[in-house]
């Protein structure tokens, strides 16, 4: 009989103990961000280089590069609060062909079905990067969200322009 109550106590403490951790414990985040170098980038047309920050660029002085940029995602049942692209434009409409532009886009599982967002481009240059904010889409139940991009050619005697990050919080 002695035992029987000794654990009887032991189990009210355990529970005791468990319940206080569920009411102390920190509250969840409002938003879960994450950060993607560009390197995760895919080139769809056009040739794009490297570096060694992460960061992706258009060197060629002949053609635009279009880039398709997957997102990690862990809520893969609603839409993200946000999406922004980090951009680097030393494009002159002079010596090269114009700005960065991108896009977000949802699709569907099976890639099927395609949602795009609106376009969002740089005005002009800045070598020190740009925030574009994205229009985050419908979510496509249970599908891939991309970040598309048309990185312009480089004039003569300019820089390379470039996507350098693009960062998700999802809800």
């Amino acid at each position: 009989m002695k035992i029987q109550n000794q654990l009887k106590k032991m189990a009210y403490f355990v529970l005791l103990a468990s319940s206080l951790s569920v009411i102390y414990s920190a509250p969840a985040s409002a938003g879960d961000e994450k950060t993607i170098a560009a390197t995760s980038c895919t080139a769809l047309t056009g040739s794009v280089i490297r570096d060694d920050r992460g960061r992706i660029f258009n060197a060629s002085t002949t053609a635009a590069a279009n880039v398709l940029c997957p997102l990690v995602r862990d809520n893969v049942v609603a839409a993200p609060l946000s999406i922004k692209a980090v951009v680097i434009d030393n494009s002159s409409l002079l010596l090269g062909d114009g700005d960065i532009t991108c896009s977000a886009r949802s699709m569907s599982q099976s890639g099927n079905s395609v949602i795009n967002g609106a376009t969002v481009g740089t005005s002009g240059t800045n070598s020190n990067g740009t925030i574009l904010t994205l229009t985050p889409v419908t979510e496509l139940d249970r599908g891939a969200y991309v970040v598309v991009c048309k990185i312009p050619r480089k004039g003569v005697g300019d820089p390379n322009s470039g996507i350098a990050s693009i960062t998700i919080d999802e809800p």
